[in-house]
């Protein structure tokens, strides 16, 4: 049976949303100071919203690029 897939792994999240969950993260984690498997599960979701952003900002780019050389 396959891993269930998170919010971050399926594609869900636009930039935005998913930059808005990173700084909620970050908050998080500096003013909760949350147990250790907390902190983990947040980190590991965080690398996954990192990874989304990183992909959405790359395709934006690919997207400028092509529109710009007409």
């Amino acid at each position: 049976m396959p891993a269930k897939k998170t919010k971050t792994e399926n594609n869900d999240f636009s930039f935005e949303t998913a930059l808005e969950r990173l700084n909620a993260i970050a908050e998080e984690l500096e003013e909760k100071n949350p147990p250790l498997d907390k902190a983990l599960s947040l980190y590991e979701e965080s690398a996954g919203l990192l990874k989304l952003c990183s992909e959405k900002l790359k395709n934006a780019q690919a997207k400028i690029t092509l529109l710009n050389k007409d």
